[in-house]
């Protein structure tokens, strides 16, 4: 019995360090935005050791890499990889994410932060649109690290970023309401063309692009005209060649 119960009790050990991990959202890092900027990053791999030492793993000979949440100058956050964070694209549902902070403690933190300069048309609606964050208490529960009257809003001194790997390095995109000057700026690929803000929008990789949408969709129509037309054509000349080949065969038969 002592015996099992000190199986169960390994057994447990090595069980609940998995359970943590995936109910932690972000894990601090001992990296600043500068640092992930300067990564080298190795593309193929075929073992661990061949990537360096803030890649994730080496799958299917490629070197995998995490993203961050960063904030100015300060320490940037690991993203769990096994959890996707819509909030860098739409961030409607107000999320709280649990963080293990520098001391491996859990607490809370809201990723989303506020733009209230001014009233935005964030929804080209025509309509001035309010926009909150789940209720904080104190700074340090937001990523902006700015709590105003409940509301986690955007620092001027410490912009919000989200960091990731493009392939060859690291690109830090800025999240929404944080001031832009154009699409390249934000993590959600849309800067508010007036308002100069980043705001929602698909990004072109997850939601395709509108444009090419568009292109392809003309393309399509302009082949399928084509091809309509050529078979008119063709129909065209059968009947041509069927009324001559008619008319010989008349001829034939009246002489």
């Amino acid at each position: 019995m002592i015996k099992n119960n000190k199986n169960i009790f390994i057994l447990s050990l090595l069980i609940c360090p998995l359970v943590f991990s995936e109910n932690v959202d972000f894990t601090y890092s001992k990296y600043t935005i500068n640092d992930i900027k300067k990564f080298d990053i190795v593309e193929e791999c075929s073992s661990n050791s061949d990537c360096p030492n803030f890649a994730i793993e080496c799958a299917k000979n490629k070197c995998v890499y995490p993203e961050f949440a960063c904030s100015g100058n300060q320490n940037c956050y690991t993203l769990n990889p096994n959890k996707n964070f819509n909030m860098f694209l739409n961030d409607d549902d107000n999320s709280v994410y649990t963080v293990l902070d520098e001391n491996n403690n859990n607490k809370k933190i809201i990723a989303k932060s506020c733009n209230l300069s001014k009233d935005f048309d964030r929804n080209y609606d025509d309509i001035p649109d309010n926009c909150t964050t789940a209720k904080c208490s104190s700074n340090d529960e937001c990523l902006s690290n700015n709590c105003i009257s409940g509301i986690c809003q955007v620092n001027n001194s410490s912009p919000t970023y989200h960091c990731k790997n493009n392939g060859i390095y690291y690109v830090c995109n800025e999240l929404l309401d944080e001031h832009c000057t154009n699409d390249n700026n934000c993590a959600s690929y849309k800067c508010h063309e007036s308002a100069y803000i980043c705001v929602k929008e698909s990004s072109p990789i997850e939601g395709g692009n509108n444009d090419d949408d568009e292109n392809s969709s003309s393309k399509g129509l302009i082949i399928a005209c084509i091809a309509i037309l050529v078979i008119i054509i063709l129909m065209v000349l059968c009947c041509i060649l069927c009324m001559k080949r008619s008319s010989k065969n008349k001829e034939v038969n009246n002489n």
